[in-house]
């Protein structure tokens, strides 16, 4: 995985880590609020030197100077004096304080020597800024206590507070800034990694990089979702049209040498086959080319009830066995140079029907004079698709991005090649369009995707049987309706 596609990841999922932040600052504020917290007060003590006692009237320079010089050494040792249990215990027996032990209260402070000066610095840790500054400053009058009975009165070094913590801030522990941008971070790269490894571990198709990576076939095009169409208005969804035009452009250039007849399948239901299958035999009908439409599905069919037409008629059935003529079958729409071929009555024997030569006779009777396009089922649902497959001269797979697997993608290709189809392409449904053509990158998932309604608008009335494929026409846009579920 590239630095670009890290950085299309972090945008494709923004909101999974906006809400990623949120949470991890709210907890931070959380342990703020609610979570142990501690102070603490520093005091500043002064190891001074005393030069009044008589022994400095003889030689007060050099007094001072050894004086000085053991000054320093003293206020280095004046470090564990100042942290022993000895001077926690006056601490706690002149502040009076309860609840603690010499060995806890020696444990809550921290002494430190400053390098090159007389002066040693005081720490104190409390729960309370009051108690921790008291703490500190009573530390150090005990220690020169404590200092004065190690070494003896006579000694001409002291310890003095020379610096009150009562004149210094006490900090928090843990600081709140501190708290909430560890929080913040923590949370961003926490739902960095759990987008992440769902990627990593999402093997569903997104995009036409992904489904690319399954087939060596070309994206042929993509549908959108649309809220427009999805919401019941009652007109065509101008993103829909858009691609569906450019549907039929590439479709026409994949079957300028492999024939007349395609299959549309899909590897399951509901993966918007059917609308495909519609709206693409209306753009075709409006550009002036002859199209007949073929119900493939012989086991649950739906595209008479989306196109208005009478399911009780004869149909595809009916013809492959031999009970009715295909005049009979086949209706002619209000869209001029669009036919339509129902399922008809159910056949108990549906893979035997379409897999015999009457169906091959029958496609190429039809795809002289127009082209045929067949809604078959799912393949995995039955073999049907794979014998239409056989019989017509391509076949397209619907894919819908964030549902069908790259596994359900490869075995759908694999039962359609083996059952001697021809793959001319991949319809991705359900994307948001992002260059998705031959390589372009993966294109960010959108819940939804096109439904049958997304196809096409309109009504197709059942009409009357057509003798013959309409005359070619230009009719006008949006004449097919949306009367079932997505299948």
């Amino acid at each position: 995985m590239t630095l670009e596609d890290l950085l299309l990841l972090a945008r494709r999922s923004w909101r999974v880590l906006a809400i990623g932040v949120l949470v991890g600052g709210l907890l931070a504020a959380g342990a703020a609020l609610l979570g142990p917290r501690s102070y603490t007060a520093t005091s500043i003590a002064y190891v001074k030197v005393d030069a009044s006692i008589a022994a400095a009237k003889n030689n007060p320079t050099s007094y001072q100077l050894v004086a000085a010089q053991l000054a320093e050494r003293k206020a280095k040792s004046l470090l564990p004096v100042i942290t022993s249990e000895t001077v926690a215990q006056g601490v706690i027996d002149s502040l009076r304080l309860a609840g603690t032990t010499p060995t806890a209260l020696a444990d809550s402070i921290k002494a430190k020597h400053v390098a090159g000066a007389d002066t040693v610095v005081v720490e104190a840790t409390a729960d309370t800024p009051e108690r921790a500054r008291r703490i500190a400053d009573e530390t150090v009058r005990q220690s020169n206590q404590e200092f004065a009975a190690l070494n003896g009165e006579d000694i001409p070094v002291g310890v003095e507070l020379m610096t009150s913590a009562e004149l210094r801030a006490a900090p928090r522990s843990p600081s709140i800034m501190l708290l909430l941008g560890a929080g913040l971070l923590g949370g961003l790269v926490a739902s960095y990694l759990g987008v992440l490894v769902v990627e990593v571990l999402n093997k569903r198709v997104r995009g036409a990089g992904e489904a690319l990576a399954v087939l060596d076939s070309p994206v042929l095009g993509a549908l959108p979702h649309s809220d427009l169409i999805r919401n019941g208005a009652d007109a065509s969804d101008p993103a829909i049209e858009e691609e569906l035009r450019k549907l039929r452009t590439n479709f026409i250039r994949a079957t300028a040498t492999a024939g007349r007849s395609a299959v549309i399948s899909s590897a399951v239901r509901a993966e918007g086959r059917t609308t495909i299958t519609v709206g693409l035999a209306r753009v075709l009908a409006m550009s002036g080319h002859r199209v007949v439409l073929i119900e493939g599905d012989l086991r649950a069919p739906s595209l008479a009830s989306v196109l208005g037409v009478d399911g009780r008629r004869a149909g595809l059935a009916q013809v492959l066995a031999g009970a009715a003529a295909v005049e009979d079958a086949l209706v002619r729409t209000s869209m001029p140079g669009l036919s339509v071929i129902p399922a008809g009555a159910l056949p108990g024997n549906p893979s035997e029907l379409l897999g015999s030569s009457r169906m091959t006779e029958l496609l190429e009777s039809l795809s002289a004079d127009a082209i045929v396009l067949i809604d078959s089922p799912p393949t995995s649902q039955a073999t049907d698709a794979a014998v239409l497959a056989a019989q017509a001269d391509g076949a397209l797979i619907v894919v819908s991005t964030g549902t069908t697997t790259s596994a359900q993608l490869r075995q759908t290709a694999q039962a359609l090649e083996q059952g001697g189809g021809r793959i001319l392409g991949v319809v991705l449904n359900a994307v948001n369009k992002r260059g998705f053509l031959d390589g372009g990158p993966v294109d960010a998932l959108i819940p939804g995707g096109a439904s049958r309604a997304d196809g096409a608008r309109g009504a197709i009335g059942s009409g009357a049987p057509a003798p013959a494929i309409p005359a070619r026409g230009n009719g006008p846009a949006g004449l097919l309706s949306d009367r079932s579920a997505e299948s």
